[in-house]
């Protein structure tokens, strides 16, 4: 097994007998792929992957984040997680919220993104079709535009964070390209980073900052979140804060 990454080695932030939440870093994968690095579900089924109540149990995700995106993911542990999920789709049990810079200045400073998106198995990406199109799936969202800025080179620039109220192969980069707003540093989405290597750019600014679901046995509201500043500093660098006053930068 390969380990390929210069950011911060996976966190686990909460487990029990049923789940686990953890932090994703940007370019680890979230399961196993044929390229053999290591990936999230392994890596935690190698140190968690067994419970007193259920010592047989792997640990499987629950939802997957892109390999270039870093953000918080749950994993199941038990049968009542899975029976739980399953019973309805993750996406209306889940809540989502990522953190992104894009490219340009959204319509609004807040507003909703709703469209129809297939996915192309020949490319693994996903784009914007008519409703009307055989075997598109509605794909929606909301944002709100934090804060604005220019970056030399690459013009203006916005930090949005987006509400996921489905989930789509790659939703989020696809929808914010079709409104003219790609992701800063997206090689696939955004044709300034399609040469991202030649630029000296490879990292994807979007990040799985917050995670609001209802625990699978108790019932109980669970919200988990992660600073994407601090988790991946390179990827958002230009809206970074500032050092506070008197401490070294």
């Amino acid at each position: 097994m390969k380990y390929s990454f210069s950011t911060p080695v996976p966190e686990v932030l909460y487990q029990d007998e049923d789940i686990l939440v953890a932090v994703k870093p940007a370019g680890m994968p979230s399961q196993p792929e044929k390229f053999g690095f290591m990936d999230l579900q392994t890596f935690l089924r190698a140190s968690f992957g067994k419970t007193k109540a259920e010592p047989d149990t792997l640990i499987t995700p629950i939802h997957r984040i892109d390999r270039p995106v870093g953000g918080i993911m749950i994993f199941s542990r038990s049968d009542i997680t899975d029976k739980w999920f399953a019973s309805e789709i993750p996406d209306r049990k889940i809540r989502k919220t990522y953190i992104s810079i894009v490219c340009g200045y959204m319509p609004d400073l807040r507003g909703e993104l709703i469209d129809y998106l297939v996915k192309s198995e020949k490319t693994n990406l996903s784009r914007v079709v008519p409703k009307e199109r055989k075997g598109a799936k509605r794909a929606a969202l909301g944002y709100e535009v934090l804060k604005t800025g220019f970056i030399e080179g690459y013009g203006d620039i916005s930090l949005v964070k987006v509400t996921l109220f489905t989930g789509r192969h790659h939703q989020v980069r696809a929808q914010l390209s079709h409104a003219g707003c790609p992701i800063f540093g997206d090689s696939k989405y955004n044709k300034l980073f399609s040469s991202a290597k030649t630029k000296g750019w490879h990292k994807l600014a979007l990040f799985s900052s917050e995670i609001h679901f209802l625990h699978p046995r108790s019932g109980i509201e669970m919200t988990f979140s992660a600073d994407p500043f601090a988790r991946e500093p390179l990827a958002f660098s230009a809206f970074c804060p500032e050092p506070e006053s008197g401490q070294p930068e």
